[in-house]
């Protein structure tokens, strides 16, 4: 958000034109006339007035009986333009100036039946967003999930008119899922739902603390239970998948193919930087302020790896590996719709259907396969940064370095370079020895492992 100093008194003919116009983002516009009142406006081109300011006693009174301004200021929400036109914005501010100058705080008189009512959700949102973005590394989930749900549900609807039934209602539609608009068929999305909880209550109780809500509708709202998933892909879909990807535009491309190799987490890889790299030692070293546990994680890159991020384009205003803006910002993880395009191609390429994933599914696709390769627990373990029960929580950097290399590198082999013999998800060749079967026609060897490993069981 930027604030510009007024060089001129705000009037009409200013705030017209940036409705018809807007900002590309958030700006406050000082008034110039009234110490402390704003005027807030984003790309949304809803221009809103605000108030702030202290009051005279609230930080004590001197040894000579001087009252002093109070250290915490405040802030009050005066309307919208051009529904508040700008002289009833001076008046109202310059009232509450007069209170607060008087040593009164002039949100007391209503604060109880209004304060939460002076704002919309959105702008609430907005403000929150801003705050977050200072203050929280997953800000960015913040704000996409604030806007794509709670936002979209109630742009204009009073902060204080959330009802505990509203935030009930909107959690247990999201839990309950939309139909696919290909297969008709509907995922329950408990996850999504959990997460718009855990922000809604982040909002409110933030709302509660700046005294712009009293109550916070998602306190009450029981978080929808979590099945534990099981989802990895098969080889033959991370193959299929490996293929999309290829396909794909910078940096969406580089970026799914990352999270496959190294099985790390989704901004451990999309929020990376240059420096973190080392290209002559093949790796890359996550700082603990990006980083789960809040420590130094080696990421050990096979070839695969490099070669990737070798691709990359070195953008010249930041040091964002992967970015959209230049390299000033990272990407804020890969859409949905990215996701939903790699799957409908990794469907083409495997020539069937794939069962839905996410991108942590990657993750654990690398874990489990890892396990099917006959590496050691631990080492898996350390190769997706887990704390291992037995060993030292805080442990030296390089501790299993050259396992965690070997792991990752028989991973990215098998990944992409398959044996000719390789049966892990022998699909065609199974339906080859179902047919051989059926025509009581010899199997080969590749056809008799493929039975052993589908059905458990020899076929001779």
């Amino acid at each position: 958000m930027t604030t510009r100093a007024a060089n001129r008194k705000l009037t009409d003919v200013r705030l017209r034109a940036l409705l018809d116009h807007p900002p590309s983002e958030r700006v406050e516009l000082k008034d110039g006339t009234v110490d402390g009142l704003t005027l807030r406006v984003g790309p949304r081109g809803r221009p809103t007035w605000t108030f702030r300011f202290r009051v005279r006693g609230e930080g004590g009174i001197t040894e000579r009986g001087t009252k002093l301004n109070g250290s915490r200021y405040h802030r009050v929400g005066l309307g919208t333009y051009p529904d508040v036109p700008i002289k009833e914005a001076r008046r109202k501010a310059a009232a509450y100036s007069d209170d607060a100058a008087a040593g009164r705080n002039p949100l007391a008189d209503f604060e109880e039946n209004a304060v939460d009512k002076r704002d919309t959700v959105a702008a609430l949102v907005d403000d929150y967003v801003a705050y977050a973005e200072r203050s929280m590394r997953s800000w960015r989930n913040a704000k996409w999930m604030l806007n794509r749900h709670i936002v979209s549900a109630w742009r204009e609807k009073p902060a204080g008119g959330v009802t505990d039934s509203d935030a009930k209602a909107l959690i247990d539609k999201i839990a309950r899922g939309i139909p696919d608009p290909d297969t008709g068929i509907t995922v329950r999305r408990h996850g999504a739902a959990n997460e718009v909880r855990k922000w809604g209550s982040l909002l409110f109780q933030w709302g509660i603390d700046e005294r712009r809500a009293k109550a916070n509708p998602f306190a009450k709202v029981k978080a929808p239970k979590l099945g534990t998933r099981q989802r990895y892909l098969s080889m033959n879909e991370a193959r299929a998948v490996w293929a999309a990807a290829n396909d794909m535009r910078e940096p969406w491309g580089q970026a799914v193919r990352l999270l496959m190799l190294t099985g790390c987490r989704e901004m451990e890889i999309c929020a990376a930087r240059w420096p973190w790299l080392n290209v002559q030692k093949a790796e890359l070293i996550v700082p603990p302020e990006h980083y789960k546990s809040g420590r130094h994680f080696l990421v050990c890159l096979p070839i695969e790896a490099i070669s990737v991020i070798q691709s990359l384009t070195r953008w010249n205003e930041g040091d964002f590996m992967l970015s959209t803006t230049n390299g000033e910002k990272p990407i804020a993880g890969v859409p949905r719709k990215i996701i939903d395009q790699l799957h409908k191609n990794a469907e083409k390429i495997l020539g069937g259907p794939i069962p839905r994933f996410a991108l942590h599914d990657f993750r654990r696709s690398v874990r489990t396969h890892l396990s099917r390769l006959e590496v050691d627990a631990h080492v898996a373990e350390m190769v997706l940064g887990h704390a291992i029960k037995g060993l030292r929580a805080s442990y030296d950097l390089y501790g299993y370095g050259a396992e965690k290399r070997r792991a990752l590198a028989l991973w990215a082999t098998d990944l992409l370079n398959p044996k000719e013999n390789d049966v892990s998800d022998g699909a065609e060749i199974l339906a080859a020895a179902l047919e051989a079967l059926e025509a009581n026609a010899p199997l080969n060897e590749e056809q008799r492992e493929a039975l052993l490993a589908h059905a458990g069981k020899a076929v001779r």
